[in-house]
């Protein structure tokens, strides 16, 4: 009788131990939330004097069978022959703020990431060059749900889709 009432008991205490845990963060996350609390800074903006120059060169492709289109690009001043500059620029800056929270845009997906079996579509671009300063050379495809995701991450910058009718 006495280890059935430890069997029972034990797991008792240790979900109640638990659930007065979470309720203590989740009353110390609504405090700090009441206008009384510090106000957060904001996200900063990104510089306008990354910490080295971007210079970039895609090649895309749309098809197997396609030819490819090969683009060159530079922020800071915008410039090169890229026809989405501007946007590519301000895809990239965006991603330079992510930078603290978020890994290199140009990073490979991780090797052993679960990702969704969806495939987007043919579409390979090849962006080899310097961001910020530091040497890329990476390889975008939409071959799956984490490659799809890494694609739309910097769009501007890969080419455009083509548009489903």
């Amino acid at each position: 009788m006495r280890q059935r009432t430890l069997f029972l008991v034990v797991p008792g205490v240790t979900l109640a131990l638990g659930l007065t845990a979470c309720g203590t963060q989740h009353s110390a996350a609504r405090r700090a939330a009441t206008p009384t609390s510090v106000p957060t800074t904001a996200v900063p903006t990104p510089s306008r004097t990354p910490q080295g120059p971007t210079e970039l060169t895609v090649v895309y492709q749309q098809g197997p069978h396609q030819k490819p289109r090969t683009w060159h690009l530079t922020c800071d001043p915008v410039g090169g022959d890229h026809p989405n500059a501007v946007r590519a620029c301000a895809v990239l800056d965006r991603a330079a703020v992510k930078g603290r929270h978020h890994r290199d845009p140009f990073a490979p997906t991780p090797a052993g990431l679960m990702c969704s079996q969806l495939y987007g579509g043919p579409e390979v671009s090849h962006v080899t060059g310097i961001w910020r300063g530091k040497p890329v050379k990476a390889e975008f495809n939409r071959a799956n749900g984490c490659e799809i995701a890494r694609w739309a991450s910097l769009a501007p910058l890969l080419g455009e889709l083509p548009r489903i009718r």
